[in-house]
């Protein structure tokens, strides 16, 4: 029976830490996203304001490095992605493998108190069984 306690504690920490670790993508997810976002918006500024100026020729360069970055940060939130779809696969197994053991222990603690009870209604019976042959 202790081992079966350790086997539930043991999932529900390996759960915990790979919701962690989810946790820690998604924030580093949506840190990249901003950074994205921010990049998009200043490139797009700066289009606005430099592209039909004296300085256009130069804008080229910059056009092309931005548009790298963006992709590089798009790349590594499909990337991220991915990866959050393979943790929320993990989530649901071990969940699934943590279920399992709760539903093992707590028919097992059913049993148990059902024997006891059977137990204790047979102990009582006999002791009041004795009381009444005594009394006779």
């Amino acid at each position: 029976m202790r081992s079966l306690k350790t086997i539930i504690k043991l999932n529900r920490n390996l759960l915990n830490e790979i919701i962690l670790e989810k946790n820690q993508i998604e924030q580093n997810f949506s840190e990249l996203n901003e950074k994205q976002k921010k990049l998009k918006k200043e490139y797009e500024q700066e289009l606005e304001l430099y592209y039909n100026s004296q300085f256009a020729f130069a804008i080229d360069n910059y056009v092309s490095n931005t548009q790298k970055i963006i992709n590089n940060y798009q790349k590594q939130k499909n990337s991220m992605t991915t990866l959050l779809s393979n943790i929320n696969n993990k989530i649901n197994d071990q969940f699934i493998e943590l279920k399992k053991y709760q539903i093992i222990y707590d028919k097992f603690q059913k049993t148990n108190k059902e024997k006891n009870l059977k137990e204790t209604e047979r102990n009582n019976d006999e002791i009041n069984s004795i009381k009444f042959n005594n009394n006779e």
